[in-house]
């Protein structure tokens, strides 16, 4: 969960982690950036692979971990993303 704040602060957009547990933790996630301007199908498009992209990443570490998001708002600029071990 660290890492992902991290990487999406570094990006220019809020992210901190919300709740958290031994085994879970929720990050809220607010700008999304790289679809801004977007709407539709190809944000749609975008949305699922910048996802793909970050389970790509969480996979890579040695724990194995799995990675969710939704969009936590109509307009898209919030995404709720969940990182749970495996």
């Amino acid at each position: 969960a660290r890492f992902l704040v991290g990487m999406f602060s570094g990006m220019g957009d809020e992210a901190k982690v919300v709740d958290q547990s031994n085994s879970e933790a929720e990050i809220l996630h607010e700008g999304f950036r790289v679809g801004r301007g977007m709407s539709g199908p190809t944000r749609s498009v975008l949305f699922k692979s910048w996802t793909s992209l970050w389970r790509g990443a969480i996979s890579s570490h040695r724990a194995p971990m799995s990675l969710t998001s939704e969009m936590a708002d109509e307009d898209g600029t919030i995404v709720r993303w969940t990182v749970k071990a495996a």
